[in-house]
């Protein structure tokens, strides 16, 4: 099912119900008595004894929403570079939550892992079969100044990741060459909204290979992850917070 939102109205339901986990929606721009009325002249809230009430058709929404174990955002997205796309998971509902400069559409769905995987195939614009060579697939944990060193083409560094990892100098090289190009680069913010977790992902796919680098925070210190994957476990790698 599809809900239709004007942004303002999001904002307002979040302050009137006090809905303090509503994710992707920000804080209250105006006072939102201007709002309630024409929320009022839709199906969305109703007076119940003087008090305004979340109608049936929307409590089941509201309560699965502030209530997510796990969000993905994808910015800039869409056909503006405002766009800000959602997907947020728990063990029941998946809810899209997809926002341009006019209006907001909300997705509501059973929870589905093909759904989940193609929603972030599609937002990244990913080929589900591609597969990346033997010889270029790994997957690095190092410490921020090593991944400073290597985005810096450190030899030293180079020749110690390539003999401990088993993966040729070249193959490094074109990793940082490809992860520094901000023109082509894609970010996702993850958070694990229950153990309060977050990770930045940074994507880059071409027609060989999926370059990502996943900067994982844990009481404020950052783990670099690096790695050139087949697109099958993109989705995968962005629900993992290792």
């Amino acid at each position: 099912m599809t809900y239709a939102f004007l942004y303002k109205e999001l904002t307002c339901l979040k302050k009137m119900f006090k809905l303090n986990n509503l994710h992707g929606v920000g804080k209250t721009i105006r006072p939102c008595w201007l709002t309630k009325g024409r929320l009022l002249k839709t199906d969305i809230i109703e007076k119940n004894n003087n008090q305004y009430v979340l109608t049936s058709l929307y409590q089941d929404l509201f309560a699965e929403w502030t209530n997510m174990k796990y969000v993905i955002t994808f910015y800039g997205q869409g056909h503006e570079k405002v766009d800000k796309h959602i997907l947020m998971i728990n063990p029941r509902k998946l809810i899209t939550y997809e926002e341009d400069i006019y209006d907001v559409l909300v997705g509501y769905y059973l929870y589905d892992t093909i759904g989940i995987r193609n929603y972030i195939l599609d937002h990244l614009d990913v080929n589900f079969e591609m597969k990346v060579p033997d010889d270029m697939r790994f997957r690095i944990v190092i410490d921020k100044d090593k991944y400073e060193a290597l985005m810096k083409m450190d030899e030293t560094v180079i020749d110690e990741l390539s003999q401990k990892c088993n993966i040729h100098k070249s193959v490094l090289k074109k990793y940082a060459g490809k992860i520094s190009n901000k023109d082509i680069l894609k970010t996702v913010i993850c958070h694990d909204v229950e153990n309060d977790i977050k990770m930045c992902v940074d994507v880059i796919t071409d027609k060989n290979a999926n370059y990502l680098l996943k900067r994982i925070v844990k009481n404020d210190n950052t783990q670099y992850v690096l790695f050139i994957c087949d697109s099958s476990v993109l989705p995968q790698e962005l629900q993992n917070m290792q």
